[in-house]
C-alpha cells in the first residue's frame, strides 16, 4: 500500500529497503507477486484514460510508470544479495530459491536478468523523447535507479568482494573480470551527466575511480560535495590547528582555507535543527525524520568524544606514555559508531 502510493518519490527505496531486507523467502515471493500486480495497474490505468488525456499527462504517466520498473529493479536486485535466497544442499552446494539454479550469493543467473531487464528499461527511456521531457516533473530520474541496480549487478558479477588489509593478500585485480566492472563505472560516469547532484552517485564513483587508480578525477567528484557537515564542526577546528602550525602561508590571502568554515558556522547556529530535516519534509519522507534529530546529536557527540580521545593519545606518545588501550577499545568510544571516523583521523 505505502509503494502503490508513493513508488515515485525520491525516498521510496530508502524508507522500504529496511523491512524489505527482513522480510523471510515466503515473504519475499509475496512481494515479488505484489509489485507487478502494481506495474499492471499503472500500465492499465494508463491505457484506459489515454484517449481522455492530455498529451502532457499521458507523457507524464509514461514517466511515472517507467519510475515504477526503476524501483521493481533495484528491490530485486536487493532481495537477489539477501542470504535468504539460498538454500543450502546435502552436496554441500546452495541452491537459489528464486530461479532453482545452483548458485553461491549472490546468484549470477539473477543478477543476469536484473542487468537485461534494467538495461531494456534505460534503453526505452533515452529512446523515448517524451518520457525525457517529462522526466523533470518527477521527483527523481527513473534512469538513476536503474543505473544502479545494473552497475552494482556488473559489480557482483565481475567478482569485485570486500577485501581485508593484509599486505600478503593477491592483488584486487586477479579474481575481478575488468570488462564487467568498466561497464559498470562507464554507465554510471554517464549518468552522471544527467544526475549530477546526486551524492550516493558521486561517492560509488569516486570509490570506484580510486580502485582504478584515477585519484584525480576522483578528487574533481569528491570536490563538489564539500565537506560533511555534521562532521566539519568538530573536526575542522583540529585539522586547521594543525595544518597551521605546518604551513602557516595557507592562511594568508584574499579566501583563506577557513572561509568556509566561518560561512558554516553563520548558517548552522542559526538553527539547532538537522538540515536535512527540511530536506525531508520537502522531499516527503516524513519516516525518516523521526530518528533524525537523535541521530545528529550522536554524531556531534561522538566527535568530540573521538577529538578528546586521539589528542589525549597524542599527548601520551609526546611523553612517553603508555597507551592504556586501542583506540577502538576506548570506554568513552564505546556507546558511539565512531570507527570510520577515528580511523579517518587517527
Amino acid at each position: 500500500m505505502f509503494l502503490d502510493q508513493y513508488f515515485d518519490k525520491l525516498a521510496a527505496f530508502d524508507d522500504v529497503k529496511g523491512y524489505v531486507s527482513e522480510l523471510s523467502f515466503e515473504e519475499m515471493q509475496g512481494f515479488l507477486d505484489v509489485l507487478p500486480g502494481i506495474l499492471d495497474e499503472v500500465r492499465i490505468a494508463h491505457r484506459l484514460s489515454s484517449r481522455d488525456m492530455t498529451d502532457q499527462r499521458k507523457n507524464t504517466s509514461k514517466a511515472r510508470l517507467m519510475a515504477l520498473k526503476a524501483l521493481e529493479c533495484r528491490l530485486r536486485y536487493l532481495l537477489t544479495t539477501c542470504p535468504q535466497t539460498l538454500t543450502s544442499q546435502s552436496e554441500g552446494s546452495s541452491q537459489c530459491l528464486m530461479c532453482s539454479n545452483q548458485a553461491s550469493l549472490p546468484c549470477e543467473h539473477c543478477l543476469r536478468k536484473i542487468v537485461v531487464e534494467a538495461s531494456a528499461a534505460y534503453n526505452e527511456i533515452n529512446s523515448d523523447k517524451e518520457i525525457l521531457e517529462h522526466i523533470p516533473t518527477l521527483d527523481k530520474d527513473p534512469r538513476l535507479d536503474l543505473a544502479f541496480a545494473i552497475a552494482m549487478s556488473l559489480l557482483k558479477l565481475s567478482g569485485l568482494r570486500p577485501r581485508t588489509f593484509d599486505p600478503t593478500s593477491s592483488s584486487l585485480w586477479q579474481d575481478v573480470n575488468p570488462g564487467l566492472f568498466l561497464q559498470a563505472v562507464l554507465l554510471l560516469d554517464s549518468q552522471l551527466k544527467f544526475t549530477p547532484n546526486n551524492v550516493e552517485l558521486r561517492l560509488l564513483l569516486v570509490q570506484l575511480y580510486l580502485l582504478l587508480g584515477c585519484a584525480s578525477y576522483a578528487y574533481q567528484l569528491w570536490n563538489p560535495l564539500g565537506v560533511k557537515r555534521t562532521i566539519q564542526d568538530a573536526l575542522s577546528p583540529l585539522f586547521f590547528d594543525r595544518i597551521s602550525s605546518l604551513s602557516p602561508g595557507l592562511f594568508q590571502g584574499s579566501v583563506p582555507p577557513t572561509e568556509k568554515l566561518r560561512s558554516f558556522y553563520n548558517q548552522s547556529l542559526r538553527d539547532n535543527s538537522p538540515v536535512r530535516i527540511w530536506d525531508a519534509f520537502l522531499a516527503g519522507s516524513y519516516t525518516s525524520i523521526l530518528d533524525m534529530s537523535e541521530y545528529d546529536s550522536r554524531l556531534r557527540r561522538s566527535c568530540t568524544l573521538m577529538m578528546t580521545v586521539v589528542e589525549e593519545r597524542r599527548a601520551r606518545r609526546c611523553y612517553g606514555a603508555r597507551q592504556e588501550c586501542e583506540i577502538e577499545a576506548h570506554p568513552l568510544l564505546g556507546k558511539f559508531p565512531v570507527r570510520s571516523i577515528v580511523l579517518l583521523t587517527y
